[in-house]
């Protein structure tokens, strides 16, 4: 292709800062989205892994939400109100 013979190579350590800045771009962006969503309700599909008594599931517009379990909540849709992040930067709900 085209791009093997062009001269101008970016440098291993280029490529890894530019991975790592774009990682920390993404992180501070979920961050700002999720907290745009604080207050709001929304629907969420439960998925049936248990770590540590908790269930996770993803919201409708993809927000991550963790729940303590509960028989029956796996695979079940139900309408949350987001309203607290834990320190991973994920909605805990009751």
């Amino acid at each position: 292709t085209h791009a093997l013979k062009l001269k101008d190579v970016v440098s291993p350590a280029q490529k890894k800062a530019r991975s790592i800045a774009l990682h920390e771009l993404s992180e501070r962006k979920r961050l700002q989205f999720y907290r745009e969503n604080i207050g709001t309700k929304r629907k969420v599909l439960f998925e049936s892994e248990v770590q540590n008594g908790m269930i996770s599931g993803w919201t409708e517009n993809y927000i991550k939400v963790l729940a303590p379990y509960r028989p029956g909540r796996e695979n079940q849709i139900e309408e949350v109100r987001l309203e607290k992040m834990n320190k991973e930067g994920v909605f805990v709900v009751d």
